[in-house]
């Protein structure tokens, strides 16, 4: 009975959905995609929020405003659910080896597109973070304490 139970629990734990279920393993790819690239573009989103904050202009401080960054994260949300539609479409289960993977030529193209795609929330960040540190440099050369 225990020995039963053993491999019931084994093979319920550690089947491996991915490689028997095609639905399963295209939810699987897409969602792990929306997921990285929301999280991705949040941050760049972020940076790009600080850099406003810190900003000498006062038309771009505008752009810091809450209500403006909850309709940015919204419009990239949709954008990122709506966008990966290629991957239910394209991802299927590879029968030699038994793998969720794309085959032929949608697997070249699908690797220069995350190249691309990724690449750009990247250099979001560093570019909008790099700036925000040099104005926070310059307000803070500004600045000077009063001597008492």
């Amino acid at each position: 009975m225990i020995l039963i139970l053993s491999k019931l629990f084994w093979v319920v734990i550690f089947y491996q959905y991915v490689l028997y279920s095609i639905s399963y393993c295209k939810f699987r790819a897409y969602v792990v995609h929306v997921l990285l690239m929301i999280s991705r573009s949040s941050v760049a989103i972020a940076c790009i929020d600080r850099f406003s904050l810190c900003s000498p202009n006062v038309h771009i401080r505008v752009l810091n405003q809450r209500h403006i960054v909850i309709r940015l994260v919204i419009v990239v949300w949709f954008l990122w659910i709506l966008l990966p539609i290629h991957v239910f479409v394209e991802v299927t289960i590879q029968i030699p080896g038994r793998r969720c993977d794309a085959g032929g030529i949608y697997s070249i193209i699908y690797g220069a597109y995350s190249a691309i795609i990724t690449a750009i929330p990247l250099i979001i960040m560093v570019t909008f973070s790099s700036i925000a540190i040099r104005n926070l440099r310059h307000v803070h050369s500004r600045v000077r304490p009063i001597p008492m």
